[in-house]
């Protein structure tokens, strides 16, 4: 029996190479729990499958750009795309919050003059 394949040697056959394989089974490894994690936090589907794709575009991009925060953690790439995913949904959360602010700050009955006066 072989032995599996390390996350590092994946993300480099990838980086180096070019090898969409070694991407794609990269992903398969760890995409439930990258989803699963974002379902948790967002606790919508369609709003957690928009931010995992934004997740793995943050991912490649840091990846072919060879920033540090990439290749400080190469020999752990979950953890460190799970920070891409949490990264991504407090920005959606804070969007949402900032929004919802503004929507209650405008029901206020005593904030100036009514059209209906």
């Amino acid at each position: 029996m072989t032995p599996a394949v390390s996350d590092a040697d994946l993300v480099s056959a990838y980086v180096e190479h070019g090898d969409q394989r070694a991407f794609s089974q990269l992903l398969a490894r760890h995409q439930e729990r990258i989803f699963g994690y974002l379902m948790g936090m967002v606790r919508d589907r369609d709003v957690a499958n928009d931010l995992f794709q934004e997740t793995l575009y943050r991912a490649i991009q840091a990846m072919h750009e060879r920033r540090g925060s990439y290749t400080e953690q190469q020999d752990r790439w979950l953890a460190w795309t799970m920070r891409i995913a949490r990264n991504a949904a407090l920005d959606w959360l804070r969007s949402r919050k900032k929004w919802s602010d503004v929507d209650r700050s405008n029901l206020g009955d005593d904030e100036g003059p009514s059209f209906w006066d």
